[in-house]
């Protein structure tokens, strides 16, 4: 049982803040550190008035409490991107890659298409010249994608028909940009374009993550 204190030792209001401060800094769950807390009033001083005395004294104490896991750790915000286009080979590639260089790695990114095919090797080559290595991706299709980390959805698509993610509560983006495969008559043409589309998503990019906060 509890070992009732000595009224005469503990009588004012100035030790029962001290007291209930210094349960604070226990590592308990909410419901027993207030069960604690209110056994602890009552054994001091049982006239005591919870309303005036004791909880706006408690209110300013930094309490600990556990929020499941060893180590009391609130988790923190799910953040996560899923780039889409239909071939997931250049645009919704560089997406990614710029994404991932953008971000911190708490924050998930993927991409994916309605009919995947292969990475672009010019948009690899883009993505090189801007010291960003996304040759170990693949194509993946929209099937495939796990939606448990995602909350933001973004398509790329300008004149093709875009995947669609339906069926769950995301925050759902358009950017259209060109398709760069196959632009201009001459491979530096080609690459210019890419270039060009990869500097207009990095733009937008950075205007989202700036508004969300989530920048390395």
């Amino acid at each position: 049982g509890m070992t009732p204190l000595d009224p005469s030792k503990t009588s004012s209001q100035s030790d029962l803040g001290m007291l209930v401060a210094m349960m604070g800094n226990l590592l308990l769950p909410p419901r027993a550190l207030l069960g604690c807390v209110l056994l602890l009033v009552l054994a001091v001083d049982p006239t005591t008035s919870f309303t005036h005395d004791v909880f706006p004294k408690v209110a300013h104490q930094p309490l600990m409490m556990a929020q499941g896991g060893a180590g009391g750790e609130e988790q923190g915000e799910k953040r996560g991107f899923l780039f889409l286009c239909v071939a997931n080979s250049a645009r919704s590639q560089m997406a990614e890659g710029l994404a991932r260089s953008m971000c911190p790695p708490s924050v998930t990114v993927m991409s994916a298409g309605s009919e995947p095919a292969t990475v672009n090797p010019m948009a690899i080559r883009a993505m090189s010249d801007a010291g960003i290595d996304i040759l170990s991706h693949t194509s993946k299709s929209v099937l495939d994608v796990d939606p448990s980390d995602i909350t933001t959805v973004i398509t790329l698509c300008e004149c093709e028909v875009c995947p669609e993610f339906e069926g769950y509560e995301l925050e759902k983006l358009h950017w259209p940009h060109e398709d760069p495969a196959g632009a201009g008559e001459t491979e530096e043409e080609e690459l210019e374009a890419f270039v060009r589309v990869r500097e207009q998503i990095r733009t937008k990019l950075g205007e989202f993550i700036d508004e969300k906060e989530w920048a390395v």
